[in-house]
């Protein structure tokens, strides 16, 4: 039975990978959001939380 689970969720991996993908980026985004909220909420400026906020979840920054 147990053999049954890891191949069903692996196929489900492949077949649902875009929107597994999707969620994956959303949660991420949430969880930034609320921490550039709370570094603001005690002060800082909002670019510097939002710079903060990415690298503590290991987001490398563009430089255009």
């Amino acid at each position: 039975m147990r053999l049954w689970h890891i191949l069903r969720s692996r196929l489900q991996s492949i077949l649902f990978q875009d929107r597994r993908e999707r969620d994956l980026r959303e949660e991420l985004h949430l969880h930034v959001e609320s921490e550039v909220e709370r570094r603001v909420a005690e002060g800082g400026p909002e670019h510097e939380a939002r710079h903060q906020a990415l690298r503590m979840f290991g987001i490398a920054l563009r430089r255009d």
